[in-house]
């Protein structure tokens, strides 16, 4: 997982240099993102809250130096420690940088229901980023704290949504969600945060794994 995060990040802060506050057209960015990391159960992961906080700072700095208004909606299972190490298994909601715990039952109903909001809320010029960092299924599927969930109906969800998307699915066979039938191959995602007269409207994804890929958490000691 640790692998996806630094290429994107170093693709992400290469692709700054161009940006500037002089630029801003007036749209905004919007970064949805769920990490579990099943604490204290035989699935515990880490890494993945970790992940979910670089990509925020990251996308963060990204919609500042497009001069774009940036929106956060987190929705966490575990907490991190000042030394970034998992302590617990809490759920929380994080909304614009305001956290609220809530019940572990709820996780999915949140998360649908923000997707559901956004839809409404956002327009055209608009940028959804939507995150997952957990664990996957080999049919596609992702566990949502203890929950299986189909990854089909999030991502009908993210299809409701009208304006651009960038789709970041870490886990294992998460290419299993990309539809390959007329997909274009080229990771041009930086240019979502060109001046929206010179985007289209697409989406794009990022997939950790291939189909029938495993996802591995890469340390600075591994050999890679």
């Amino acid at each position: 997982m640790r692998m996806l995060l630094f290429l994107l990040l170093t693709l992400m802060s290469l692709s700054s240099c161009s940006f500037g506050p002089d630029s801003s057209d007036g749209y905004s960015v919007y970064l949805v993102s769920a990490a579990c990391n099943y604490y204290e159960t035989q699935n515990q992961l880490s890494g993945t809250l970790c992940d979910q906080y670089w990509m925020d700072r990251q996308f963060s700095f990204l919609a500042d130096c497009a001069g774009a208004e940036y929106h956060n909606v987190l929705l966490s299972q575990g907490e991190l420690n000042s030394s970034f190490t998992d302590i617990s298994g809490k759920c929380f909601l994080t909304v614009d940088n305001v956290r609220t715990e809530i019940p572990k039952d709820s996780f999915i109903d949140k998360l649908e229901a923000k997707l559901k909001n956004l839809a409404a809320a956002v327009s055209s010029d608009d940028i959804l980023i939507f995150h997952y960092s957990g664990h996957g299924a080999a049919d596609g599927s992702l566990l949502l704290t203890d929950k299986v969930y189909d990854s089909d109906r999030l991502l009908s969800l993210l299809d409701s949504i009208s304006c651009c998307k960038l789709i970041l699915l870490d886990c294992c066979y998460s290419a299993s969600n990309i539809d390959e039938e007329g997909s274009d191959s080229r990771t041009d995602f930086a240019s979502l945060f060109r001046p929206y007269e010179s985007r289209q409207t697409r989406t794009w994804y990022i997939a950790a794994a291939q189909k029938d890929q495993l996802s591995y958490s890469v340390t600075l000691d591994d050999s890679v």
